[in-house]
């Protein structure tokens, strides 16, 4: 018989080897960047040569929270010419570094004494992005020491935050012409008094030297006083400079239908034209002399944190000046904005370093001077 073969054996396979993992590296942590610190501003104290004669306060926050340091300016009637004297605030700390501004008035009939009288300020909150009544409160705290070695006093309100230089000079036995604002009655005359009459001794002016650090927008009102009315001013499209009641309803409607804005004592005016120039034209009240200028302006649509607007600018010293004379835009720039429905007059205070202020308030001799000697006559300030 055959014998029966051998099966083969079937091979045993191989494992294939488990392979050791590869273990992952432990990252190295990204060293976080040390901030750069914000530099402390340095505000500009270089006087003009308009400011050579002011001392600067050394101390200017015990300045301000001093009661005996009340800041006065004074506001005027709108439908008398020459200007005749309707009111005056008065800017003091009510508390240690809180400043507050009180407004008294009187009834328009003749002086009859002084009552206190709310008047809100319409300004731009960038907060709130939107229009809102401010009673003037500021807060005050140490500033930065400025470029001549003097204490500044930091100023927050609803507008934003500036650093401010305080000045002071001493204007006993100047006429009263002397320490006015330039404008002051939009353009109406001065009665003969203010070159006639001085000021007493002790009298001063105060000013300031300021760092803007954000823009500011207001809106100019007629304040019906011990009433709770407020008037705008109207942007008018009549095709004369005239009386007029058809008012723009927008920036827009402003340009293409070339508005214009005329001063309180009708001697001035601004008129849009093409390429975004205006013309401005004032008229002397005394000479009746007629002066022509261009003035540049910008259309602005709003942001988030700013109005839309028309701002008004000018290179040309002698137009700045006559803006002031006649509108009395001292330290800020002629600005038009949208308001319930309407186009309406407001300034622009662009952001800026070292700002000379030409505006004023008064200590309680100055003030008391103004509304004494000014014709017709008031009462002297009640505290």
């Amino acid at each position: 018989p055959t014998p029966t073969p051998t099966p083969t054996p079937t091979p045993t396979p191989t494992p294939t080897p488990t392979p050791t993992p590869t273990p992952t590296p432990t990252p190295t942590p990204t060293p976080t960047p040390t901030p750069t610190p914000t530099p402390t501003p340095v505000p500009d104290q270089t006087k003009t040569d308009d400011q050579a004669s002011f001392n600067y306060i050394t101390e200017p926050l015990a300045f301000l929270n001093d009661q005996k340091n009340s800041r006065y300016s004074m506001s005027y009637w709108v439908m008398y010419d020459p200007v005749q004297i309707s009111s005056y605030n008065r800017e003091f700390a009510s508390s240690t570094n809180n400043l507050s501004v009180k407004t008294y008035a009187t009834s328009g009939f003749g002086f009859n004494g002084w009552q206190e009288d709310l008047w809100p300020q319409l300004v731009f909150s960038r907060e709130k992005n939107q229009w809102v009544e401010s009673n003037g409160g500021k807060k005050a705290t140490n500033g930065p020491v400025g470029s001549a070695g003097i204490k500044t006093v930091q100023l927050v309100d609803d507008q934003g935050i500036e650093y401010l230089t305080l000045l002071e000079q001493d204007i006993s036995n100047r006429s009263l012409a002397q320490g006015l604002n330039r404008g002051f009655g939009d353009g109406r005359q001065w009665p003969n008094v203010v070159n006639t009459e001085t000021f007493s001794t002790g009298a001063k002016v105060y000013s300031w030297i300021r760092d803007v650090i954000q823009p500011t927008y207001s809106i100019l009102r007629v304040h019906i006083v011990f009433t709770t009315q407020n008037d705008p001013l109207p942007i008018y499209t009549c095709s004369s400079i005239s009386p007029c009641s058809s008012i723009a309803s927008s920036l827009t409607d402003a340009v293409s239908k070339q508005a214009w804005l005329r001063n309180g004592g009708n001697t001035a005016s601004v008129r849009l034209r093409a390429a975004n120039e205006a013309d401005f034209t004032t008229t002397n009240s005394v000479t009746k002399v007629t002066s022509s200028y261009v003035l540049n302006y910008q259309v602005i649509n709003a942001t988030s944190d700013s109005p839309a607007r028309i701002v008004f600018n000018t290179r040309d010293d002698t137009a700045k000046k006559a803006m002031a004379d006649y509108f009395g835009i001292i330290d800020g720039q002629l600005a038009w904005y949208e308001y319930q429905g309407q186009v309406v007059r407001g300034e622009y205070q662009a952001p800026l370093k070292g700002q000379h202020s030409q505006s004023y308030q008064f200590n309680k001799t100055a003030i008391n001077d103004i509304l004494t000697k000014w014709s017709p006559k008031a009462g002297p300030v009640l505290e």
